[in-house]
């Protein structure tokens, strides 16, 4: 599978870790899946995820 628009790889091991970090301390992350994906800051049209009370309230629960 290729990345979509070229978008690396790699992310950076601290957003890694702070995305697992808010997974555990938000009750909307319970008992779901999701994928991660990075692309540089400076890109067109980046948005900077801050909100993970809203970012994880948009994933639907697995089975």
């Amino acid at each position: 599978m290729n990345p979509p628009n070229g978008i690396p790889t790699s992310i950076p091991r601290a957003d890694v870790a702070e995305v697992v970090m808010q997974a555990l301390l938000e009750p909307n992350a319970r008992n779901k899946a999701f994928d991660l994906i990075s692309q540089p800051e400076d890109a067109p049209g980046t948005v900077v995820t801050t909100d993970f009370v809203a970012l994880f309230a948009q994933t639907t629960p697995g089975l």
